[in-house]
């Protein structure tokens, strides 16, 4: 099994060890237990660039996963480690570097660009259906570091708040999970509105991390992440997809009082 682990590749310093099982990882900084690091050459377990990714020895097919450990340190893997390990990618290898979710700075720390939806306050929405479900919103965009007002947008457009709605397409509940997503993040009853919130609010902060984008995390919540990869980190041309992302957008700003 090959891992990577990271807040960054892009333009640093690469180094690499085996853990006790013998998994390899790649990292920005050294990770304990490590006796020595060296900078990784250009023709071993991963080739790096400004655009790709190539993961040797996985085939012209992958799927990455993606979890976080004890230390904060984000790990990638070809295969599901553990039960939070989620699914972020499945397509060609070599992989573009946007599927990465790790920003390019080289001090390890995450980026925080000023289009990028975070927590700050909490959203009280003047409408009663709102209402209802505002302190569950709060509490699981304050887990995720999501704004409650994009998470409020999102469940308006989705779902109306309505905890019962049911897409033609499967979609379910206030932020229409499709069972996919309701599985990758530990969800046994999407109509159970806590666990609902709580699934694709964590399910839009990532989307937030891999893009840095609003649009473009709005964008693949509706039409998924590799939809927008696929389109060269565009929001896809499809009409539901574009209308979409507008109207969502539109909320946001009238929740947050953005004329």
């Amino acid at each position: 099994m090959i891992f990577l682990s990271s807040y960054a590749f892009a333009n640093t310093e690469i180094h690499r060890y085996r853990d006790a099982n013998g998994n390899l990882h790649l990292t920005n900084r050294p990770v304990q237990p490590l006796p020595k690091s060296k900078k990784s050459k250009k023709n071993q377990e991963a080739n790096l660039s400004n655009s790709n990714l190539r993961l040797a020895g996985l085939g012209n097919d992958v799927k990455i996963y993606k979890f976080t450990d004890a230390n904060g340190v984000v790990h990638l893997s070809d295969r599901p480690t553990d039960s939070h390990s989620q699914l972020i990618y499945a397509g060609k290898n070599p992989l573009p570097m946007q599927v990465i979710p790790f920003s390019g700075s080289s001090n390890g720390k995450a980026k925080n660009p000023s289009n990028t939806s975070t927590y700050s306050t909490p959203f009280t929405p003047s409408n009663q259906k709102a209402q209802q479900y505002a302190a569950l919103i709060d509490e699981a965009a304050q887990k995720a570091k999501v704004d409650p007002a994009l998470v409020h947008a999102v469940v308006k457009a989705e779902s109306a708040y309505n905890p019962d709605a049911v897409s033609p397409k499967g979609a379910v509940g206030l932020m229409q999970l499709m069972d996919g997503t309701a599985r990758r993040y530990g969800v046994t009853d999407r109509y159970d509105p806590t666990e609902n919130l709580s699934a694709g609010t964590r399910y839009l902060r990532d989307l937030l991390d891999m893009f840095n984008d609003t649009k473009l995390a709005v964008a693949a919540y509706n039409a998924g992440e590799n939809a927008v990869i696929r389109h060269g980190n565009q929001i896809p041309p499809y009409r539901e997809t574009k209308g979409y992302v507008t109207r969502v957008l539109s909320l946001y700003d009238s929740f947050r009082g953005v004329q």
